[in-house]
């Protein structure tokens, strides 16, 4: 992995050495980038043009900024009161035409070693496994080594070095999870989940929509 991130540190300071050229214009301290060898003839009304949409561009560019960032924070203030406010999902105005909603959403993640742990024998009747190498690749109990060897195997075959297949092969497993089942197996005692195996995080979203097109 260490020679892959060399390898990867290399092209990004390749790329970072890289420097346009810059060229003078008919305005003062305005230049032109261009790529090395590069010879760029502007017409001086087609020039001011660009110069003018640039500068346009620009000043746009700087006001979104500075709203994005105040946005955020109205974002964040709102999100707070709807904290400590438990019910409360946001503001309907008929006089400003907006309806602004504000509400969580739920996100479970799942340890997959502590889960597999916890179920023991009824992990395949809970859980279904998918191995990800790129494509989804539905993993058959106990078979994923077989499915990361056959990869491996057929890499090597179009001429892959096999030293780097480790670094080459990401691996990710994604979990269907029947929490209904587990639910189940945990109120009849036959398994114990251990500490932190499922995972909650809330997220909120304020969003705007007009009441009347």
């Amino acid at each position: 992995m260490k020679k892959l991130e060399n390898k990867v540190n290399e092209i990004v300071e390749k790329k970072r050495k890289e420097r346009f050229e810059l060229l003078p214009t008919f305005i003062p301290e305005v230049k032109l980038k261009s790529e090395p060898e590069t010879k760029l003839t502007f017409p001086p009304s087609v020039f001011e043009l660009l110069y003018n949409l640039s500068q346009d561009y620009v000043k746009r560019h700087r006001k979104i900024n500075a709203l994005s960032k105040e946005q955020n924070e109205k974002k964040k203030e709102i999100i707070k009161m709807a904290q400590r406010n438990k019910g409360f999902r946001g503001i309907i105005s008929e006089k400003e035409n907006f309806n602004l909603t504000v509400s969580p959403s739920e996100k479970i993640s799942w340890d997959r070693d502590k889960l597999k742990e916890s179920l023991k024998n009824f992990y395949p009747l809970a859980v279904r496994e998918s191995m990800i190498i790129n494509i989804l690749i539905p993993t058959p109990e106990n078979k994923e080594e077989l499915i990361e060897n056959a990869v491996k195997k057929a890499l090597i075959r179009i001429g892959f070095d096999k030293k780097y297949l480790d670094e080459l092969i990401q691996k990710e497993f994604r979990l269907t999870v029947d929490e209904e089942k587990i639910n189940q197996l945990v109120e009849s005692s036959k398994i114990n989940l251990l500490p932190e195996t499922k995972k909650t995080e809330i997220s909120w979203k304020v969003r705007v929509d007009p009441i009347s097109p």
